[in-house]
């Protein structure tokens, strides 16, 4: 249950920076914003980035490995947590990602991959 906690703190975190005015994703598009796909009306996540909570253990070498495998850069780290939001060489439909957390949820290096969603700040 802490553990969980610490992740939908750390998410949100994460999210709030991405969210942050003039805070650019790593992929962005040709006009120079981040790509947002919408679902639905209260709903939108960025199509270039993933947040990924690490597994206990897991070297920095062999995470290295499984992201370079997937052509995926670090953009931040949390230092209180082992999670990480990582940027895709380009943006993607919320199907691949979906596909791309599917693969990346199936190694032993990490306990869970989820989409990074925008939350914005008032």
């Amino acid at each position: 249950m802490e553990k969980f906690i610490i992740f939908i703190i750390c998410t949100l975190m994460s999210v709030s920076m991405l969210a942050h005015e003039g805070v650019k994703n790593t992929a962005e598009a040709e006009s120079g914003e981040p790509v947002i796909i919408k679902e639905g009306e209260d709903r939108a996540h960025s199509a270039s980035s993933l947040i990924i909570t690490v597994s206990e253990g897991a070297s920095k070498e062999e995470l290295k490995a499984l992201l370079d495998k997937y052509g995926l850069k670090i953009m931040y780290e949390m230092k209180m947590a082992p999670i990480i939001t990582v940027s895709t060489s380009r943006p993607m439909s919320s199907e691949e990602l979906d596909a791309l957390i599917e693969k990346l949820e199936a190694s032993d290096l990490v306990q869970s991959v989820s989409k990074d969603y925008i939350n914005e700040l008032h």
